[in-house]
């Protein structure tokens, strides 16, 4: 027979291994169960008073936090990537949703900001412009196509995608014919 007890908050008869242990009590666990424990620790912190103290406590010990925080990146680098890299694969919807929203809401800030990398980074800014062109180039994307027509025919506002596809084809047989030469 299990013994059980009964949580003082919700005053259900529960089983003791849905307590949390503490060696101070009668029967070596909470009075709480820990349903209503997690329950009450949220409220706190929901509250004002909770949040002051918090964020009192995290002034008091910041840079403790910080060091134990650095040591426990650099001894998980990998666990810490992977998981990074599942969560991205998991949300890019939510993560492309929220970096929208952040640069409807931050436009200037961006906008001077890569202005600012572009200026001071202008190598990076070439090999960067460079490996983009080669990579639409080689993959003949639409964005490509539409400006080497704009290049060849002059501004025009919209190109159709049929148009486009055809040109697509025409620079595919055109590379096609260069290799055979070659």
């Amino acid at each position: 027979m299990e013994i059980t007890k009964t949580c003082n908050k919700c005053n259900e008869p529960k089983t003791l291994d849905l307590f949390y242990t503490n060696k101070r009590y009668a029967l070596g666990v909470l009075g709480t169960c820990i349903e209503c424990h997690k329950n009450r620790e949220k409220e706190w912190r929901a509250s004002e008073h909770g949040q002051t103290v918090r964020k009192l406590n995290y002034n008091l010990k910041r840079e403790i936090i910080l060091k134990k925080s650095k040591i426990y990146r650099e001894k998980n680098k990998e666990k810490i990537s992977d998981r990074t890299k599942e969560y991205r694969k998991n949300n890019l919807d939510a993560i492309a949703t929220k970096n929208k929203m952040y640069y409807e809401n931050n436009k200037e800030k961006a906008l001077n900001h890569n202005k600012e990398y572009r200026k001071n980074n202008p190598e990076k800014m070439k090999q960067s412009s460079k490996r983009d062109y080669d990579k639409s180039s080689k993959n003949l994307t639409d964005r490509y196509v539409r400006n080497i027509m704009k290049r060849h025919y002059g501004l025009v506002k919209e190109i159709p995608q049929e148009i486009i596809e055809l040109k697509r084809i025409i620079i595919k047989t055109f590379r096609l014919c260069q290799q055979l030469q070659n």
